[in-house]
């Protein structure tokens, strides 16, 4: 899975617990849950490229841990088919990650019961379910397909000033109920972003403006808009999971002063250089 996928999913799973924090939710846990499983999620996400208007569609179910007593699990979609975990030291989960071209292709998972099925080092082994509906109604989540719009900082702009103002046209799916606004660039700390924010009114179009770091180049950025839920399951194991249209997008911000005088003495020293070699 791209690192870049990795570490949003972390954040919407940070997000996630904090959510479950407030709001208290309850369940009634069963005698024998599942060990060191510290939450679960689902995510199938309609992904735009920068400027592509063709999405790939991705599907992401995860077991978050944080012991190595877990040496290997599956997930069993609601289709009927079973996919291999493969294992993240660095997060760490259990995971697994697909992309597909062809929305059809989705049908191999589908809208209902998750069932994680985990082995453990002592030879013993548990299952543990997420339920892939709304919940309280069991609707199907809506899939918003529409590509989210950024007019500020214009994807793939340099010389954007310090003081970002995130603009984006309004959400047009119906069954949008947060946006996500996720700012990174390579080589920051892993499992996080420079700037990650969740915006519980999909009536808003702009957030900022925020201070960012002079000179840098922002790659690994997203704004999501989600159809996304919460709950605890009867193991008591917190779940978050959702159905979004995203959109990658970049920037590059102006260079600091010092910098800037210097490419801009560089450039004159160029300049010079190229006007003696044009007279001898």
């Amino acid at each position: 899975m791209p690192k870049k996928r990795e570490e949003k999913l972390m954040y919407r799973t940070l997000s996630a617990y904090a959510f479950l924090a407030i709001c208290g939710v309850n369940a009634v846990a069963q005698a024998e849950p599942p060990r060191d499983v510290d939450w679960l999620t689902v995510y199938i996400d309609c992904s735009y490229s920068q400027g592509s208007d063709t999405p790939v569609y991705e599907f992401d179910a995860a077991v978050g841990t944080e012991t190595a007593s877990i040496i290997r699990g599956t997930v069993a979609t609601p289709a009927g088919y079973v996919f291999s975990l493969s294992y993240d030291p660095d997060e760490p989960e259990w995971r697994y990650w697909a992309e597909h071209s062809d929305a059809g292709e989705l049908s191999v998972y589908g809208d209902g019961v998750y069932t994680f099925s985990l082995d453990y080092s002592d030879g013993s082994s548990a299952t543990t379910a997420l339920n892939f509906v709304v919940p309280g109604s069991g609707d199907p989540i809506g899939q918003p397909t529409h590509k989210p719009i950024l007019s500020s900082p214009v994807p793939g702009a340099s010389g954007v000033p310090v003081e970002v103002t995130y603009i984006w046209e309004p959400v047009i799916d119906d069954n949008v109920n947060l946006i996500e606004l996720l700012v990174s660039y390579t080589g920051y700390s892993p499992n996080d972003e420079v700037l990650g924010v969740s915006i519980s009114d999909p009536d808003i179009t702009s957030y900022g403006p925020v201070t960012m770091d002079e000179g840098v180049l922002y790659d690994d950025c997203e704004l999501g808009f989600l159809e996304k839920h919460y709950h605890e399951n009867a193991d008591g194991i917190p779940c978050n999971f959702a159905k979004l249209a995203s959109v990658e997008f970049s920037f590059q911000t102006v260079p600091e002063p010092a910098m800037a005088g210097f490419l801009a003495l560089g450039g004159l020293a160029l300049l010079r250089r190229g006007r003696t070699s044009r007279s001898a």
